[in-house]
């Protein structure tokens, strides 16, 4: 079991403004910083770890960029390294207020379906040699002002291959992700996952479409055109939701900026991690995909589609497949389509990624939020099992999104 040798400095603001606290522990040092430039090299150095693209610089530094100036929020980005000032480990967070608690969380978590911060393989083989618990009672002691810590989107997967956060307490979330393999040539591939009807129903509709005007299909592969793609997107989005009468959730503080700030950062990266796709009639985006890309795996994000009458020819649909299509020729091998139980998606999926939230409380403030949301996690659970509670559930969500 590792003691904890904590050494604070007294006058922490003469060291420099942005270093919130220092401590030291036998195998390793731990820093708390509140700008990601400030350890911008090391968070570089450890992205080669990261089994997603939402632990990396460019997705943390947009959402920063785009909640600094919210009340209430500020980062809460934790740094390991060893006695060589070699990185072991990065944890970024955010500091939330609701209502009297402090909950540290993951950047941009409603925005993407997973997480599993950074952390080398030296850091895990000594986190799991040692005493887990105490690994992160160590580190979380040195949080100024939390009460406990949320990460929601911790996938099965990464609690089996041995990740670190499976130590903190953790429940099953209940909106699993969706996944698919993306295997072999395209075409077979696409042969073997769809049927005759829904193939020869694309092919039909892009025919109808062609006779409208010149049917295309592009990637943005300029930061301009990447922006122009996103505005785009966020119109149709709004289009979207005001046609049903439904609350635009994009429209929140700091959500639109986000997104801009993604691309912007992406663009001064080494490796593109953005993807954006349009499906075009004479030049005008008939619908548009937006993901980000991690090694040989596609993430995907938001999917728009205008509204009107050409809607009847299933565009969103077809830029869907064309969009598989250049996903497979560029050597992506993993779809993930998220959560949420979208009808497109059943066609493509394999399988359900079941996920989990650490709930950690941090002082007796913490324990009492965690016992609460752990009870409505109860309560949701139990709704989710009764097809006729679900349904009332389900009434009550879309009554409270249109109002």
């Amino acid at each position: 079991m590792m003691k904890q040798s904590v050494v604070f400095r007294e006058n922490l603001n003469a060291v420099s403004p942005d270093l919130e606290i220092s401590g030291e522990l036998p195998q390793f040092s731990v820093s708390v910083v509140n700008k990601p430039e400030l350890v911008a090299e090391q968070w570089r150095y450890l992205e080669s770890c990261a089994c997603d693209p939402f632990s990396n610089y460019v997705w943390v530094k947009a959402w920063y960029n785009a909640h600094k100036n919210i009340p209430d929020c500020s980062p809460v980005i934790i740094l390991g390294t060893d006695k060589n000032q070699t990185p072991l480990f990065l944890l970024p967070l955010f500091r939330q207020k609701s209502g009297p608690f402090n909950i540290l969380v993951r950047p941009g978590r409603t925005h993407s379906a997973c997480s599993s911060g950074l952390f080398s393989q030296s850091c895990r083989r000594m986190i799991n040699s040692h005493n887990g618990e105490q690994f992160w009672k160590s580190v979380f002691s040195q949080i100024p002002r939390a009460d406990a810590v949320a990460i929601d989107g911790v996938r099965e997967a990464d609690i089996k291959r041995q990740n670190p956060l499976r130590y903190l307490p953790h429940i099953n979330s209940g909106n699993p992700s969706y996944e698919m393999l993306l295997t072999g040539d395209w075409d077979t591939f696409y042969r073997a996952k769809t049927t005759r009807k829904a193939r020869s129903n694309v092919r039909r509709c892009e025919k109808r479409l062609s006779e409208l005007g010149n049917l295309r299909f592009k990637t943005a592969d300029s930061k301009e055109d990447r922006l122009a793609c996103l505005r785009v997107l966020l119109a149709q989005k709004a289009e979207q939701f005001t046609v049903r009468g439904i609350i635009n959730p994009y429209t929140r503080p700091g959500i639109t900026s986000f997104y801009e700030n993604l691309v912007a950062g992406a663009e001064n990266s080494e490796g593109q991690p953005l993807l954006l796709t349009t499906l075009t009639l004479d030049e005008e985006p008939l619908a548009v995909i937006f993901g980000m890309i991690q090694a040989t795996e596609f993430h995907g994000l938001i999917m728009s589609m205008r509204e009107g009458p050409l809607t009847r020819f299933s565009p969103g649909r077809i830029l869907l497949h064309r969009t598989l299509q250049h996903l497979s020729q560029i050597g992506i091998r993993k779809i993930d389509f998220g959560v949420g139980e979208a009808g497109y998606k059943q066609e493509w999926v394999d399988a359900e990624i079941i996920r989990h939230q650490v709930l950690a409380p941090l002082n007796l403030k913490g324990r009492v939020l965690v016992s609460g949301f752990r009870q409505a996690s109860a309560i949701k659970a139990m709704i989710k099992g009764s097809g006729w509670a679900k349904e009332m559930t389900r009434r009550l969500r879309w009554y409270s999104m249109k109002n």
